[in-house]
């Protein structure tokens, strides 16, 4: 069996695990949090992805391409600095935000937890990064069963408290702190020995800034066409909507991170390894892994189309019944997020950062245009939700169009390959 194969088995087994501890803590959750209550976390939720993207000025993509571990170092050293320097300088805005504004927004004090969870995730993927460079899968399927375990424990437990929204924020920041420990921890001999230099990060700075300067810009863009829909369905149509929505997208995320995720994973790692060294058929390794995703994307699509107007009232009660019906909507988005994410940062390696930024656009304007134009033609959230999901799969279309010609059409020379400046 392949290391390849070993790692997909590894990671999956163990995501499944994790994926089987959210859906089971999901009844429970659902019940212990109204979509009223549901709603102002999902959109801490969704403000905290964007600015993770932005936390970790994306350096955490550049860590599988150097050829050389230190010059990798380096980049990791400079994704996980600006991660701490992000998370403390925006949380003390916040502070004082709420201070200035208090009562602003439901529970006021929840703005506070929007930078601390971007930081944590942006740590996170920095390190899961270093993980798939150095193809630690073990580790990385371990920390998927921790991070399940320690959300929904902690969410569960402030539920039963009564802490209403705080409780579900402050379960999604320890489940990402109990990530950044546990990778850290497994990943200590790849990080032992001296320091990185100041000057090596300078010059992994100037190797890669096309990453802060172009790619961070566009990593924010390119999760806020998951994440904006739902901060506009929030201001448009209110926390009730927003609730039932973003349960919804919890969980439809569940087969496309229990596949999707931990193919991608592997797919990256191997991919980029394959395009440093010239091991392999790239234009083979995109498409056989396109037919696996495909595959699951098809089956996943059809079972939450027929399942989910039955299965979210009974699981979760009859206040979640307009979440299944929502799934109804965006079960062939779900299948193409699917199938298509874990192939998406193809596009990066290939060295066309631009091409990627232009669908990081195109998505977000068509993904969030479809909410304004929905709410402005005086459409009820139903049909709001089916012409995002329209617009989603659309653009997850186009997506896997455009990763296939930068396959078939590669650069004369890749300026990532390199990894740097010359020694």
């Amino acid at each position: 069996m392949s290391d390849a194969r070993k790692g997909f088995l590894t990671i999956v087994g163990a995501t499944g695990l994790a994926q089987v501890v959210g859906l089971g803590a999901i009844p429970i959750i659902g019940r212990l949090y109204p979509p009223a209550e549901f709603g102002p976390f999902a959109v801490v939720n969704a403000a905290a992805l964007p600015l993770a993207a932005l936390a970790s000025l994306r350096y955490e993509m550049a860590v599988p391409l150097p050829k050389r571990e230190r010059e990798s170092r380096a980049v990791a050293s400079l994704g996980l600095r600006s991660a701490a320097i992000f998370a403390a300088a925006c949380t003390a805005l916040a502070v004082i935000a709420s201070l200035a504004i208090p009562g602003w927004w439901v529970g006021g004090w929840l703005l506070t937890w929007v930078p601390v969870i971007a930081g944590l995730m942006a740590a996170f993927a920095v390190l899961n990064q270093v993980a798939v460079r150095h193809r630690a899968y073990s580790a990385i399927a371990r920390r998927n069963v921790l991070m399940a375990i320690s959300v929904v424990s902690f969410q569960i437990l402030a539920g039963i408290a009564g802490a209403g929204p705080h409780g579900l924020a402050a379960g999604l920041a320890a489940g990402q702190l109990v990530g950044v420990v546990s990778l850290w921890w497994s990943l200590k001999p790849h990080f032992a020995g001296p320091g990185v230099p100041r000057s090596e990060r300078r010059e992994a700075w100037h190797a890669y800034r096309r990453f802060p300067l172009v790619l961070a810009p566009a990593g924010v863009v390119n999760v806020l066409g998951l994440s904006a829909p739902l901060l506009l369905a929030a201001a448009l149509y209110g926390d009730q909507v927003s609730g039932l929505l973003g349960m919804t997208q919890r969980v439809l995320t569940i087969p496309v991170t229990l596949v999707g995720l931990a193919l991608a994973q592997v797919y990256i790692g191997e991919f980029a390894r394959a395009k440093r060294e010239g091991s392999a058929d790239l234009r083979r390794m995109f498409v056989r892994t396109s037919k696996r995703l495909g595959s699951v994307a098809v089956v996943a699509a059809l079972v939450v189309y027929l399942a989910s107007p039955y299965a979210f009232p009974l699981v979760l009660g009859e206040e979640w019944a307009r979440s299944g019906q929502y799934a109804t909507a965006l079960a062939v988005a779900m299948g193409a997020q699917l199938c298509v994410s874990p192939l998406s940062q193809t596009v990066i390696v290939m060295g066309r950062p631009g091409m990627q930024a232009a669908w990081d656009l195109s998505r977000l304007i068509l993904c969030s245009g479809s909410i304004v134009l929905a709410s402005w033609w005086g459409w009820d959230d139903m049909a709001a939700v089916t012409l995002f999901g329209a617009m989603m799969a659309l653009t997850y279309a186009v997506g896997w169009w455009l990763s296939w010609w930068t396959v078939t059409h590669p650069l004369p020379e890749n300026p990532l390959e390199s990894g740097g400046p010359s020694h």
